[in-house]
Protein backbone atom coordinates (compact mmCIF):
# COMPACT_ATOMS: atom_id res chain seq x y z
CA UNK A 1 0.00 0.00 0.00
CA UNK A 2 3.16 2.48 0.91
CA UNK A 3 4.84 1.80 -2.12
CA UNK A 4 2.02 2.41 -4.46
CA UNK A 5 1.26 5.75 -2.59
CA UNK A 6 4.90 6.40 -3.28
CA UNK A 7 4.31 5.89 -6.93
CA UNK A 8 1.74 7.66 -7.14
CA UNK A 9 3.54 10.85 -5.35
CA UNK A 10 6.46 9.88 -7.89
CA UNK A 11 4.27 10.03 -10.77
CA UNK A 12 2.48 13.59 -10.04
CA UNK A 13 5.51 15.36 -9.08
CA UNK A 14 6.76 14.26 -12.66
CA UNK A 15 3.59 15.12 -14.74
CA UNK A 16 4.09 18.48 -12.72
CA UNK A 17 7.67 19.07 -13.47
CA UNK A 18 6.94 18.19 -17.43
CA UNK A 19 3.76 20.48 -17.20
CA UNK A 20 5.55 23.51 -15.84
CA UNK A 21 8.60 22.61 -18.05
CA UNK A 22 5.86 22.82 -20.50
CA UNK A 23 4.89 25.60 -19.69
CA UNK A 24 7.88 27.85 -19.27
CA UNK A 25 8.81 26.73 -23.18
CA UNK A 26 5.28 27.76 -24.30
CA UNK A 27 5.54 31.35 -22.18
CA UNK A 28 9.06 31.67 -23.87
CA UNK A 29 7.63 30.85 -27.17
CA UNK A 30 5.24 33.48 -27.20
CA UNK A 31 7.34 35.91 -25.76
CA UNK A 32 9.52 35.12 -28.47
CA UNK A 33 6.91 35.28 -31.09
CA UNK A 34 6.05 38.69 -29.56
CA UNK A 35 9.44 39.67 -29.89
CA UNK A 36 9.49 38.67 -33.38
CA UNK A 37 6.59 40.52 -34.77
CA UNK A 38 7.61 43.06 -33.18
CA UNK A 39 11.17 42.83 -35.05
CA UNK A 40 9.05 42.45 -38.06
CA UNK A 41 6.78 45.60 -37.37
CA UNK A 42 10.07 47.51 -36.74
CA UNK A 43 12.23 45.93 -40.25
CA UNK A 44 9.05 47.24 -41.78
CA UNK A 45 9.13 50.50 -40.41
CA UNK A 46 13.03 50.14 -40.77
CA UNK A 47 12.34 49.63 -44.65
CA UNK A 48 9.78 52.04 -45.24
CA UNK A 49 11.67 54.96 -43.43
CA UNK A 50 15.19 53.55 -45.35
CA UNK A 51 13.20 53.68 -48.75
CA UNK A 52 12.06 57.19 -47.69
CA UNK A 53 15.22 58.34 -46.79
CA UNK A 54 16.71 57.66 -50.30
CA UNK A 55 13.80 58.50 -52.20
CA UNK A 56 13.87 62.12 -50.73
CA UNK A 57 17.61 61.89 -51.55
CA UNK A 58 17.01 61.05 -54.88
CA UNK A 59 14.25 63.84 -54.72
CA UNK A 60 16.91 66.52 -53.47
CA UNK A 61 18.69 65.82 -56.82
CA UNK A 62 15.17 67.24 -58.68
CA UNK A 63 16.22 70.24 -57.25
CA UNK A 64 19.64 70.85 -58.58
CA UNK A 65 18.19 69.24 -62.30
CA UNK A 66 14.90 71.72 -62.05
CA UNK A 67 17.00 74.77 -61.41
CA UNK A 68 19.77 73.49 -64.07
CA UNK A 69 16.87 72.74 -66.83
CA UNK A 70 14.83 75.97 -65.45
CA UNK A 71 17.95 78.66 -66.44
CA UNK A 72 18.84 76.88 -69.31
CA UNK A 73 15.59 76.78 -71.11
CA UNK A 74 15.36 80.26 -69.94
CA UNK A 75 18.56 81.21 -71.52
CA UNK A 76 17.94 79.10 -74.70
CA UNK A 77 14.53 80.37 -75.62
CA UNK A 78 14.08 83.28 -73.13
CA UNK A 79 10.44 81.77 -72.11
CA UNK A 80 9.67 82.77 -69.04
CA UNK A 81 7.63 80.03 -69.33
CA UNK A 82 10.42 77.78 -68.25
CA UNK A 83 11.37 79.29 -65.08
CA UNK A 84 8.19 77.52 -62.48
CA UNK A 85 11.38 74.39 -61.93
CA UNK A 86 13.77 77.09 -60.61
CA UNK A 87 10.50 78.59 -58.52
CA UNK A 88 9.18 75.12 -57.43
CA UNK A 89 12.86 73.75 -56.44
CA UNK A 90 12.86 76.68 -53.67
CA UNK A 91 9.05 75.96 -52.73
CA UNK A 92 10.48 71.94 -52.12
CA UNK A 93 13.31 71.83 -50.50
CA UNK A 94 12.40 72.90 -47.22
CA UNK A 95 10.03 69.82 -47.27
CA UNK A 96 12.69 67.43 -49.13
CA UNK A 97 15.05 68.57 -46.40
CA UNK A 98 12.89 67.99 -43.61
CA UNK A 99 11.72 64.39 -45.12
CA UNK A 100 15.74 63.66 -44.80
CA UNK A 101 16.67 65.20 -41.70
CA UNK A 102 13.79 64.03 -39.56
CA UNK A 103 14.58 60.16 -40.07
CA UNK A 104 18.38 60.58 -40.26
CA UNK A 105 17.87 61.89 -36.87
CA UNK A 106 15.96 59.41 -35.37
CA UNK A 107 18.80 56.93 -36.95
CA UNK A 108 21.41 58.51 -35.05
CA UNK A 109 22.99 59.30 -38.29
CA UNK A 110 25.75 62.44 -38.20
CA UNK A 111 24.15 65.24 -40.09
CA UNK A 112 27.41 67.36 -41.01
CA UNK A 113 27.30 65.87 -44.56
CA UNK A 114 23.78 66.47 -45.08
CA UNK A 115 23.51 69.73 -43.62
CA UNK A 116 26.60 70.85 -45.94
CA UNK A 117 25.13 69.28 -48.88
CA UNK A 118 21.83 71.50 -48.32
CA UNK A 119 23.44 74.52 -47.77
CA UNK A 120 25.30 73.59 -51.32
CA UNK A 121 22.16 73.42 -52.96
CA UNK A 122 20.94 76.61 -51.36
CA UNK A 123 23.73 78.25 -52.91
CA UNK A 124 23.57 76.97 -56.17
CA UNK A 125 19.73 78.19 -56.14
CA UNK A 126 20.51 81.33 -55.42
CA UNK A 127 23.53 81.44 -57.98
CA UNK A 128 21.05 80.00 -60.62
CA UNK A 129 18.21 83.09 -59.76
CA UNK A 130 21.88 85.44 -59.77
CA UNK A 131 22.66 84.04 -63.03
CA UNK A 132 19.22 84.62 -64.06
CA UNK A 133 19.10 88.16 -63.12
CA UNK A 134 22.54 88.61 -65.21
CA UNK A 135 20.92 87.11 -68.04
CA UNK A 136 17.80 90.04 -67.90
CA UNK A 137 20.96 92.74 -67.29
CA UNK A 138 22.07 91.81 -69.86
CA UNK A 139 25.46 91.05 -68.22
CA UNK A 140 26.58 88.06 -70.04
CA UNK A 141 30.44 88.51 -68.81
CA UNK A 142 29.80 87.83 -65.62
CA UNK A 143 26.96 85.30 -66.65
CA UNK A 144 29.47 83.28 -68.87
CA UNK A 145 31.92 83.26 -65.76
CA UNK A 146 29.54 81.49 -63.39
CA UNK A 147 28.57 79.18 -66.39
CA UNK A 148 31.95 78.61 -66.59
CA UNK A 149 32.91 77.06 -63.19
CA UNK A 150 29.91 74.67 -63.53
CA UNK A 151 29.23 74.19 -59.85
CA UNK A 152 26.27 72.34 -60.70
CA UNK A 153 28.57 69.40 -61.72
CA UNK A 154 30.81 69.91 -58.69
CA UNK A 155 27.36 69.88 -56.27
CA UNK A 156 26.15 66.75 -58.49
CA UNK A 157 29.45 65.00 -57.67
CA UNK A 158 28.69 66.33 -54.13
CA UNK A 159 25.50 64.90 -53.42
CA UNK A 160 26.53 61.34 -55.85
CA UNK A 161 29.01 60.64 -52.30
CA UNK A 162 26.14 61.70 -50.17
CA UNK A 163 23.88 59.25 -51.82
CA UNK A 164 26.24 56.25 -51.62
CA UNK A 165 26.99 57.05 -47.69
CA UNK A 166 23.24 57.06 -47.06
CA UNK A 167 22.61 53.99 -49.27
CA UNK A 168 25.28 51.90 -47.62
CA UNK A 169 24.44 53.42 -44.14
CA UNK A 170 20.56 52.28 -44.48
CA UNK A 171 21.36 48.96 -46.37
CA UNK A 172 23.78 48.27 -43.00
CA UNK A 173 20.28 48.96 -40.90
CA UNK A 174 18.40 46.79 -42.82
CA UNK A 175 21.06 43.91 -42.02
CA UNK A 176 21.51 44.48 -38.87
CA UNK A 177 17.52 44.39 -38.23
CA UNK A 178 17.56 40.94 -40.75
CA UNK A 179 20.34 39.51 -38.50
CA UNK A 180 18.09 40.76 -35.42
CA UNK A 181 15.27 38.99 -36.78
CA UNK A 182 16.70 35.79 -38.16
CA UNK A 183 18.28 35.20 -34.30
CA UNK A 184 14.96 35.49 -33.27
CA UNK A 185 13.49 32.84 -35.24
CA UNK A 186 16.22 30.63 -34.29
CA UNK A 187 15.22 30.94 -30.55
CA UNK A 188 11.75 30.39 -31.21
CA UNK A 189 12.62 26.95 -33.84
CA UNK A 190 14.70 25.93 -30.64
CA UNK A 191 11.79 26.60 -28.12
CA UNK A 192 9.73 24.57 -30.45
CA UNK A 193 11.76 21.84 -30.72
CA UNK A 194 12.49 21.80 -27.16
CA UNK A 195 8.91 21.67 -26.53
CA UNK A 196 8.17 18.58 -29.52
CA UNK A 197 11.02 16.88 -27.10
CA UNK A 198 9.10 17.55 -23.77
CA UNK A 199 5.56 16.77 -24.79
CA UNK A 200 5.89 13.73 -26.79
CA UNK A 201 6.90 11.98 -23.89
CA UNK A 202 4.84 13.66 -21.10
CA UNK A 203 1.49 12.98 -23.13
CA UNK A 204 2.61 9.29 -23.80
CA UNK A 205 3.13 9.28 -19.56
CA UNK A 206 -0.23 11.23 -19.09
CA UNK A 207 -2.23 8.49 -21.40
CA UNK A 208 -0.79 5.56 -19.28
CA UNK A 209 -1.53 7.40 -15.45
CA UNK A 210 -5.13 8.02 -16.64
CA UNK A 211 -5.53 4.77 -17.98
CA UNK A 212 -4.51 3.66 -14.54
CA UNK A 213 -6.03 6.64 -13.15
CA UNK A 214 -9.69 5.09 -14.30
CA UNK A 215 -8.65 1.78 -13.08
CA UNK A 216 -7.96 2.54 -10.38
CA UNK A 217 -11.23 5.37 -10.13
CA UNK A 218 -13.50 2.54 -11.29
CA UNK A 219 -12.22 0.51 -8.20
CA UNK A 220 -12.72 3.75 -5.50
CA UNK A 221 -16.77 4.04 -7.32
CA UNK A 222 -17.78 0.45 -6.34
CA UNK A 223 -16.38 1.10 -2.94
CA UNK A 224 -18.47 4.33 -2.58
CA UNK A 225 -21.28 2.20 -3.41
CA UNK A 226 -20.84 0.24 -0.44
CA UNK A 227 -20.37 3.24 1.52
CA UNK A 228 -23.70 5.10 0.02
CA UNK A 229 -25.58 1.91 1.48
CA UNK A 230 -24.05 2.22 4.45
CA UNK A 231 -24.92 6.57 4.60
CA UNK A 232 -27.81 6.06 3.87
CA UNK A 233 -28.56 3.70 6.80
CA UNK A 234 -26.55 6.08 9.08
CA UNK A 235 -29.07 9.20 7.51
CA UNK A 236 -31.79 7.53 8.11
CA UNK A 237 -31.22 7.82 12.02
CA UNK A 238 -29.71 10.88 11.64
CA UNK A 239 -32.73 12.25 10.49
CA UNK A 240 -34.79 11.26 13.49
CA UNK A 241 -32.70 12.61 15.28
CA UNK A 242 -32.08 16.13 13.39
CA UNK A 243 -36.14 16.46 13.56
CA UNK A 244 -35.98 16.66 17.02
CA UNK A 245 -33.49 18.79 17.60
CA UNK A 246 -35.18 21.19 15.37
CA UNK A 247 -37.94 21.34 17.18
CA UNK A 248 -35.99 22.16 20.07
CA UNK A 249 -34.31 24.78 18.25
CA UNK A 250 -37.41 26.34 17.21
CA UNK A 251 -39.02 26.72 20.61
CA UNK A 252 -35.56 27.82 21.81
CA UNK A 253 -36.29 30.34 18.83
CA UNK A 254 -39.10 31.65 20.00
CA UNK A 255 -38.17 32.19 23.12
CA UNK A 256 -35.44 34.03 22.01
CA UNK A 257 -37.60 36.31 19.93
CA UNK A 258 -39.90 37.52 22.58
CA UNK A 259 -36.75 38.09 24.69
CA UNK A 260 -35.58 40.20 21.63
CA UNK A 261 -39.05 42.04 21.44
CA UNK A 262 -38.79 42.84 25.17
CA UNK A 263 -35.49 43.98 24.69
CA UNK A 264 -36.50 46.52 21.87
CA UNK A 265 -39.13 47.61 24.04
CA UNK A 266 -36.48 48.33 26.71
CA UNK A 267 -34.20 50.01 24.40
CA UNK A 268 -37.32 52.38 23.33
CA UNK A 269 -37.87 53.23 26.61
CA UNK A 270 -34.08 54.23 27.17
CA UNK A 271 -33.60 55.89 24.25
CA UNK A 272 -36.69 58.50 25.20
CA UNK A 273 -35.40 58.53 28.35
CA UNK A 274 -31.57 59.67 26.55
CA UNK A 275 -33.20 61.83 24.35
CA UNK A 276 -35.06 63.77 27.64
CA UNK A 277 -31.73 64.12 29.35
CA UNK A 278 -29.57 65.29 26.77
CA UNK A 279 -33.34 68.11 26.19
CA UNK A 280 -32.43 68.61 30.12
CA UNK A 281 -28.53 68.75 29.80
CA UNK A 282 -28.76 71.10 26.75
CA UNK A 283 -31.13 72.89 29.09
CA UNK A 284 -28.80 73.56 31.89
CA UNK A 285 -26.02 74.45 29.91
CA UNK A 286 -28.49 77.07 28.52
CA UNK A 287 -28.91 78.32 31.77
CA UNK A 288 -25.72 77.65 33.11
CA UNK A 289 -24.35 79.90 30.26
CA UNK A 290 -26.87 82.52 31.01
CA UNK A 291 -25.40 82.78 34.49
CA UNK A 292 -22.17 82.88 33.54
CA UNK A 293 -22.79 85.84 31.27
CA UNK A 294 -25.40 87.13 33.97
CA UNK A 295 -22.51 86.78 36.51
CA UNK A 296 -19.76 88.56 33.92
CA UNK A 297 -21.70 91.48 33.31
CA UNK A 298 -22.24 91.92 37.27
CA UNK A 299 -18.45 91.92 37.54
CA UNK A 300 -18.26 94.44 34.31
CA UNK A 301 -20.36 96.62 36.65
CA UNK A 302 -18.70 95.91 39.38
CA UNK A 303 -15.31 97.09 37.79
CA UNK A 304 -16.94 100.45 35.90
CA UNK A 305 -18.27 100.86 39.64
CA UNK A 306 -14.64 100.75 40.93
CA UNK A 307 -13.42 103.27 37.96
CA UNK A 308 -16.24 105.76 38.51
CA UNK A 309 -15.52 105.74 42.46
CA UNK A 310 -11.97 106.21 41.45
CA UNK A 311 -12.74 108.99 39.45
CA UNK A 312 -14.67 110.71 42.20
CA UNK A 313 -11.75 110.09 44.73
CA UNK A 314 -9.36 111.89 42.21
CA UNK A 315 -11.66 114.72 41.71
CA UNK A 316 -12.04 114.94 45.36
CA UNK A 317 -8.23 114.65 45.80
CA UNK A 318 -7.73 117.28 43.08
CA UNK A 319 -9.88 119.82 44.69
CA UNK A 320 -8.27 119.02 48.20
CA UNK A 321 -5.11 119.85 46.46
CA UNK A 322 -6.17 122.81 45.47
CA UNK A 323 -7.84 124.27 48.10
CA UNK A 324 -4.56 123.08 50.23
CA UNK A 325 -2.42 125.50 47.59
CA UNK A 326 -4.77 128.15 48.34
CA UNK A 327 -4.68 127.46 52.56
CA UNK A 328 -8.42 127.88 52.10
CA UNK A 329 -8.94 125.11 54.47
CA UNK A 330 -7.40 123.54 57.67
CA UNK A 331 -4.60 121.21 56.86
CA UNK A 332 -5.78 118.89 59.61
CA UNK A 333 -9.22 119.13 57.78
CA UNK A 334 -7.20 117.95 54.87
CA UNK A 335 -5.65 115.58 55.90
CA UNK A 336 -8.49 113.64 58.03
CA UNK A 337 -10.09 113.85 54.67
CA UNK A 338 -7.57 112.30 53.06
CA UNK A 339 -7.57 109.48 55.36
CA UNK A 340 -10.73 108.96 54.10
CA UNK A 341 -10.54 108.65 50.65
CA UNK A 342 -7.79 106.14 51.40
CA UNK A 343 -9.45 104.03 52.96
CA UNK A 344 -10.23 100.84 50.93
CA UNK A 345 -13.36 100.33 48.82
CA UNK A 346 -12.51 96.78 48.66
CA UNK A 347 -14.28 95.92 52.51
CA UNK A 348 -13.63 92.23 53.50
CA UNK A 349 -17.44 92.05 52.87
CA UNK A 350 -17.15 93.61 49.22
CA UNK A 351 -14.39 91.05 48.53
CA UNK A 352 -16.52 88.13 49.52
CA UNK A 353 -19.09 89.11 47.52
CA UNK A 354 -16.79 89.70 44.62
CA UNK A 355 -14.84 87.16 44.75
CA UNK A 356 -18.06 84.67 44.36
CA UNK A 357 -18.51 86.50 41.08
CA UNK A 358 -15.17 86.35 39.67
CA UNK A 359 -14.89 82.58 40.32
CA UNK A 360 -18.26 81.90 38.47
CA UNK A 361 -16.79 83.61 35.65
CA UNK A 362 -12.82 82.49 35.74
CA UNK A 363 -13.78 79.05 37.82
CA UNK A 364 -10.65 78.06 37.60
CA UNK A 365 -8.26 81.21 37.92
CA UNK A 366 -7.74 81.43 42.26
CA UNK A 367 -7.54 77.76 42.01
CA UNK A 368 -4.17 77.58 39.73
CA UNK A 369 -3.01 80.64 41.64
CA UNK A 370 -2.90 78.22 44.91
CA UNK A 371 -1.98 75.21 43.23
CA UNK A 372 1.14 76.94 41.38
CA UNK A 373 1.95 79.03 44.18
CA UNK A 374 0.91 77.72 47.38
CA UNK A 375 2.28 80.50 49.36
CA UNK A 376 0.83 83.21 48.20
CA UNK A 377 -1.22 85.53 50.14
CA UNK A 378 -4.87 86.66 49.77
CA UNK A 379 -3.59 90.33 49.40
CA UNK A 380 -1.20 89.16 46.52
CA UNK A 381 -4.58 86.92 45.27
CA UNK A 382 -6.22 90.44 45.64
CA UNK A 383 -3.87 92.16 43.38
CA UNK A 384 -3.91 89.86 40.91
CA UNK A 385 -7.69 89.80 40.61
CA UNK A 386 -7.58 93.35 39.77
CA UNK A 387 -4.98 92.85 37.41
CA UNK A 388 -7.03 90.51 35.91
CA UNK A 389 -9.56 92.91 35.33
CA UNK A 390 -7.25 94.76 33.51
CA UNK A 391 -7.69 98.04 36.34
CA UNK A 392 -4.49 100.61 36.42
CA UNK A 393 -1.91 100.84 39.06
CA UNK A 394 -3.76 103.97 40.12
CA UNK A 395 -7.37 102.24 40.02
CA UNK A 396 -5.35 99.39 42.11
CA UNK A 397 -4.05 101.97 44.50
CA UNK A 398 -7.37 103.68 45.15
CA UNK A 399 -9.47 100.10 45.39
CA UNK A 400 -7.57 98.49 48.38
CA UNK A 401 -6.93 101.66 49.97
CA UNK A 402 -3.11 102.13 49.63
CA UNK A 403 -0.39 104.38 48.22
CA UNK A 404 0.50 103.96 44.31
CA UNK A 405 3.92 103.28 45.31
CA UNK A 406 2.41 100.86 47.67
CA UNK A 407 0.93 99.18 44.85
CA UNK A 408 4.16 99.26 42.46
CA UNK A 409 6.29 97.15 45.40
CA UNK A 410 3.15 94.56 45.88
CA UNK A 411 3.27 93.92 42.26
CA UNK A 412 6.67 93.77 42.31
CA UNK A 413 6.73 91.14 44.83
CA UNK A 414 3.87 89.52 42.88
CA UNK A 415 6.22 89.32 39.91
CA UNK A 416 8.52 87.29 42.33
CA UNK A 417 6.01 85.34 43.72
CA UNK A 418 5.41 84.20 39.74
CA UNK A 419 9.18 83.80 38.97
CA UNK A 420 9.01 86.59 36.64
CA UNK A 421 11.89 88.79 35.54
CA UNK A 422 11.88 92.61 35.27
CA UNK A 423 10.99 92.26 31.22
CA UNK A 424 8.16 90.22 31.84
CA UNK A 425 4.90 91.66 31.49
CA UNK A 426 2.69 90.93 34.42
CA UNK A 427 -0.64 91.56 32.98
CA UNK A 428 -0.23 89.18 29.98
CA UNK A 429 1.10 86.33 32.58
CA UNK A 430 -2.08 86.90 34.87
CA UNK A 431 -4.38 87.50 31.57
CA UNK A 432 -3.51 83.67 30.84
CA UNK A 433 -2.71 82.24 34.24
CA UNK A 434 -6.61 80.62 33.99
CA UNK A 435 -5.62 79.06 30.88
CA UNK A 436 -2.74 77.04 31.63
CA UNK A 437 -3.12 73.39 32.22
CA UNK A 438 -0.50 72.69 34.55
CA UNK A 439 2.33 75.39 36.42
Amino acid sequence: MNSIIVKNLINRHLLGASAAIIIVLLSANIVISSINRDIMNENRQLEKQTEQVKKAVFQSLYLIHNADLALRGYVAFKDSRYLPPLQFAYEDRDSIYQTIEVPLSLQNYPLEEFNKLKDSINVYLDQCTRMKDLFDRKQLTEFNRLANEDKGYHLWLQYDQFNKRICRFEDTINEQAQQRYNDAQNSNHLIQGLLVIFCIPTLLFTVFYTYKQVSTAKKLRDAQRENIHLLAEQNEKLEGTVKERTAQIMNKQQELKEQYQQILEKNTQLARQREELVWQQEELVWQNNALVQAKKQQLESYVESIREKNEIIEAIQGKLNELKDREQVETDFIENFDIILRSTILTEEAWQKYKTTFESVYPHFFATLRYCYPHITDAEQRLAALIKLNLSLKECANTLGIAPESVRKARHRLKKRFHLTETDNIEVFIQNLSMKATC
